[in-house]
């Protein structure tokens, strides 16, 4: 069934390996290294602006991912969360 759903490689001597899985997740964080490198400039002029910190996010199902922080000068402020991971909790307003 893994095979079948691309989550995994037979060879011709019947060993298994998680190539795919690999290739995309190398893929997923080339097109995440694009995208941080072309946020990043606009970020920082942003946060020259405003003087407050700025967060770019990516949302993946239930989860939030942060690709990239420029932090603020201001005493008090969101410090860097690059790379981590949190479970989508906001709640829309209407």
């Amino acid at each position: 069934m893994l095979v079948y759903r691309d989550f995994a490689v037979r060879s011709p001597d019947r060993r298994y390996g998680a190539v795919p899985i690999l290739q995309l997740a190398e893929h997923s964080r080339s097109a995440t290294a694009r995208l941080r490198s072309a946020a990043l400039p606009h970020m920082r002029r942003l946060v020259r602006a405003v003087d407050e910190s700025a967060h770019l996010t990516v949302r993946t199902g239930t989860e939030v991912r942060f690709i990239a922080s420029v932090e603020s000068t201001q005493a008090l402020r969101m410090g860097s969360r690059e790379g981590m991971v949190f479970p989508r909790t906001a709640r829309r307003v209407v």
